[in-house]
Parts: structure tokens; C-alpha cells; sequence
């Protein structure tokens, strides 16, 4: 068998230190004959030492454009640097293309002019259509996690622009902190969790258990599907925690933002505003780490695309643990009727 090549490209974007691929495996790969590159950079929660340690052939960020393109495949998380050049590698990532979102025709012009392909994370399945490997509980923690800091600071402390940590080391360190500023709140928030009992919403439900803090569950598997939107304007908290390929009636608009309200904080953990699907048509921009919300009205909408990234360590642990034994496949040349299969065929429809 012709020796494949699995390359870890360094992330660009500002404060993404997740992986998808740990030194641990990294070595195992080794140990099964593949040749493991790792491009170096100073953003990755494993540092590059814990990856040279191991026998990974070292190279400098970005090198993976000039890298050989038979056998070979670039292996990273989050998008890719826009730039007009077209992409003749194949590449494993999220790539967020295929949901009418506004970058998706260029990325994807540029993989069709180049013959490149894109094999999306998100798209992922098994023969059930059930993803493979995902940090959804992760995100689902850190946006719960963010959003509870953000509800503090705005209620212990008024404020206005709010500061939070780029991450934790631990999820417990994180948790403990925030417990501690919740004991000082006069009244408890009550929140509502849609798609409360799907991967994201058990992140978030873990939070509000361990907080002892109330909530109230909107699922279309659960016994209540979904409320008013009045019921979201005299909660304290929404989190929107579902994944839509069409479109639904909003939970908020534009001219609920006038009414009287107890609602403080959106946490919208989806985060697709660009996408016409999108159900709180209230922002139009995602937010970052070092600007954690916008403003719709008087409410704070949290809307961070990595919000996994708030607990980089242990949630790239989790996610490539689901990942490893379908890496490995790929590697081996175990292809057919696999989540490879399916994720190359999305894109192959989406680029005829």
C-alpha cells in the first residue's frame, strides 16, 4: 500500500487552539507506518514540542500550500485564509459551505478550479446520518460557561463591554469561578435551552445542573417543542442550541425587541447569522473572545463560532477521540459506504 501522508495544518483563526489531531495519536499514526506532518505554531493548546517528541516531521504554518498533493491529506478545524488562489489538495475541516452562508461559493469555486475536495467534518455520518465526531457538548459548555460570565459582570458588576478569558486550562476551573459569582447574583436567571436535548444542550444543561440553576427544556423529541416568543422575552436567558437546514418562524424579531422584557442575554451557541435560516434574525455578526456580544436592543447577544476553543485541551481531546478510528480508514484506504464516502459526495453535489 502506498504510504499516506496526514498533515496538520496550524489554525488561523484568532484564539482557535483546538486540534484535530493530539500528539498522542499523532504517534500511534507514526507507529502504523503514515507519515505525520505538523505545522508549527504557537496558538495550538499542545505545543509543538509534544508533537516533534513524538517523530512528527516539523514545518512552518501555512506550508501545506506548496505541500505534494498525491496522498496526502491537510487535516485542520476552522476555515481556511481567504485568499484567490485556487486549492488542488484534499482537506479535512469544517468548511460551513453548504448552508447558504456567504463565503461558502468562493471557498468552494476555488476547490472546483483547483480539483481539490473538501471533506466536511460537519457532514461526518454514519449509514443513520447521525455525525461521527463533533464538539457539540463542548460548545455547549463553553457557551454556556461565556454566557453566565457575561450575565454576572452585567448584573454584579453593570457592565457594559465585557471581558472574558481567551480559556480555561479545565472545565472545573471555569466552573468553580463562575460559581462563585453566582452565589452573589440577589436572583438566580432562569433560562430556556432549545434543542435542550441534543448534543449542545446537554453542554449547556451540565452547566445549569452543576450551578443548580433553572431551566426550562424546548425540543422537538422533548414534551414542550417550543414556546412563544413572549415566554423568550420573560426568561433571562436564551440559549439556541439547534442545528437548522430550513427555515423556522424566529424565537425573537426585530419588533419584539420594543416590548418589555426580562430577557438579558442571547447565547446563540448555533451561530449561523448569515445563513437564511438563521432564527434570531436580531444581529448580523458573530462575535469573539476579545468582543464576546452585540447589541440587539437592549439585549446582549453572545455569538462566538468556537466557542469549544473556551476549554481547548479537553474538548480536542473528546472530538479526536471520535475521530481517530475514521482517520485511521481514511488512512488505510477503507473508503466505500464509509463518513468519508458521504462527506466527499455533499461536496461533489454542491460543486457539479
Amino acid at each position: 500500500m502506498i504510504k499516506k501522508t496526514l498533515w496538520l495544518r496550524a489554525e488561523t483563526k484568532p484564539h482557535e487552539m483546538r486540534t484535530a489531531l493530539t500528539p498522542i495519536q499523532a504517534r500511534e499514526l507514526l507507529k502504523e507506518g503514515f507519515d505525520i506532518v505538523v505545522e508549527r505554531t504557537n496558538q495550538r493548546i499542545f505545543k509543538d514540542a509534544e508533537y516533534s517528541d513524538v517523530g512528527c516531521r516539523m514545518v512552518n504554518a501555512g506550508d501545506w500550500v506548496n505541500a505534494p498533493v498525491a496522498n496526502i491529506y491537510i487535516l485542520g478545524l476552522k476555515e481556511l485564509p481567504k485568499a484567490g488562489f485556487s486549492i488542488k489538495h484534499e482537506h479535512i475541516f469544517f468548511a460551513h459551505a453548504y448552508k447558504g452562508q456567504s463565503d461558502g461559493p468562493q471557498l468552494l469555486n476555488r476547490f472546483k478550479q483547483g480539483g481539490g475536495k473538501i471533506y466536511d467534518l460537519e457532514f461526518l455520518v454514519d449509514e443513520k446520518g447521525k455525525r461521527v465526531s463533533a464538539f457539540g457538548v463542548s460548545a455547549g459548555v463553553g457557551g454556556a460557561l461565556v454566557s453566565l460570565e457575561i450575565y454576572c459582570q452585567k448584573h454584579l458588576e453593570n457592565k457594559t463591554d465585557f471581558k472574558i478569558k481567551n480559556y480555561y486550562d479545565t472545565k472545573q476551573q471555569a466552573l468553580d469561578e463562575l460559581k462563585e459569582k453566582i452565589s452573589r447574583l440577589n436572583v438566580k436567571p432562569r433560562s430556556i435551552v432549545v434543542g435542550g436535548l441534543g448534543r449542545v444542550g446537554k453542554g449547556v444543561r451540565e452547566v445549569l445542573d452543576y450551578l443548580n440553576l433553572q431551566y426550562e427544556i424546548w425540543d422537538l423529541y422533548g414534551d414542550k417543542k417550543r414556546g412563544t416568543n413572549q415566554e423568550v422575552l420573560d426568561t433571562e436567558l436564551f440559549f439556541n442550541c439547534i442545528l437548522l437546514n430550513s427555515k423556522i418562524d424566529p424565537f425573537i424579531t426585530q419588533e419584539d425587541l420594543s416590548k418589555p422584557k426580562k430577557l438579558s442575554i442571547i447565547a446563540d451557541i448555533s451561530c449561523d447569522p448569515t445563513s437564511p435560516n438563521n432564527p434570531l434574525p436580531i444581529y448580523n455578526d458573530s462575535t469573539t473572545f476579545d468582543k464576546p456580544t452585540v447589541k440587539a436592543g437592549d439585549i446582549d447577544v453572545m455569538a462566538i463560532d468556537h466557542l469549544p476553543s473556551y476549554t481547548p485541551r479537553e474538548s480536542s481531546e473528546d472530538f479526536c477521540n471520535q475521530l481517530f478510528p475514521h482517520l485511521k480508514n481514511l488512512l488505510n484506504g477503507i473508503f466505500k459506504s464509509t463518513p468519508w464516502e458521504r462527506s466527499l459526495k455533499v461536496f461533489e453535489e454542491f460543486t457539479k
